[in-house]
């Protein structure tokens, strides 16, 4: 495997690839759900204790969540064993180093995130970004529509309670998957 770039490792198992100079390079670039997965964890935690990671991991973790819709719902699920002020600061933290028209996976999750924590203003921002960028992403139209209908913020959680231990489990079937 061939990779243009550098290589951020944050974890013996996890390698995490920032970009490939042409798309065909990009398209050769691959890792595994589960690995992913230990890149997400690992950088929250690396995140609660000082960022250090760079761009390498940024990116690998914006690819993976717009590649393996499993991996988003990972990240709503977030909360369950981070607090959610530390979850919407990560993936803040993540997309200041991405292009607006890259980051709507993350920019939808953290809207999410900010209806949670009752600020309307960001979150209508995030979701005016992703519109701007990507208007057809069906969680982003889900959840404007939901923001519209004025559900109680604690509905997103009550799904997140319901739905992380499924997509726990349907990531550990796919565990070996890659993603491409």
């Amino acid at each position: 495997l061939l990779v243009y770039g550098h290589m951020d490792l944050i974890s013996p198992r996890s390698l995490c690839y920032t970009y490939a100079v042409t798309q065909q390079e990009k398209d050769n670039v691959m890792t595994t759900v589960l690995q992913a997965k230990e890149t997400i964890d690992n950088a929250i935690q690396n995140f609660k204790e000082g960022p250090t990671f760079g761009y390498g991991t940024i990116n690998a973790i914006n690819f993976a969540v717009n590649s393996e819709i499993q991996l988003r719902d990972y990240l709503i699920g977030l909360p369950n064993n981070h607090e959610l002020d530390i979850c919407s600061g990560f993936l803040s933290y993540l997309t200041t180093e991405l292009p607006a028209e890259d980051s709507y996976g993350l920019d939808t999750v953290n809207a999410i995130f900010q209806y949670e924590l009752g600020n309307l203003e960001m979150c209508a921002q995030l979701l005016e970004k992703v519109s701007m960028t990507n208007s057809d992403y069906s969680l982003a139209q889900l959840v404007r529509r939901a923001v519209s209908a004025g559900w109680p913020a604690s509905t997103f959680a009550t799904m997140r309670q319901e739905l992380a231990p499924k997509v726990i489990a349907h990531l550990n079937e796919i565990g070996e998957n890659l993603i491409a």
